[in-house]
């Protein structure tokens, strides 16, 4: 006789707070909100930088029990931030450059592929 267990995980999406840090010069607004459809999940991240005319944005996922200002800083230094994200297991970095008419954002790659 073979007994089935069914286990039912809420469906709710759950929405992070909007979380905002400007620039010590004030050209530059950064913005971290995240969302996640089940407890499980990964917070699907959008970080959205606005520098003079820019206005780009790059999602992401993180794998943390919270987006919020507990878990995520901005380090400013001389148009150019770092925004660390500390996770379960290790901390994610996105590098953001807004300097000289010029917007760069930048993740780096948490693993690499070797081949065999």
């Amino acid at each position: 006789m073979a007994i089935s267990f069914i286990t039912f995980v809420s469906c709710g999406e759950k929405h992070s707070e909007e979380l905002t840090s400007t620039s010590p010069d004030g050209t530059t607004i950064i913005t971290v909100k995240g969302y996640k459809n089940s407890p499980l999940s990964a917070w699907i991240t959008t970080l959205r930088v606005r520098y003079l005319a820019f206005d780009d944005s790059i999602k992401f996922e993180v794998y943390a029990t919270e987006i919020s200002n507990k878990t995520v800083n901005f380090l400013w230094n001389n148009g150019e931030c770092v925004v660390s994200f500390d996770q379960t297991d290790k901390k994610l970095n996105v590098n953001v450059t807004a300097k000289g008419g010029k917007l760069l954002i930048y993740k780096p790659d948490e693993t690499k592929v070797k081949p065999f």
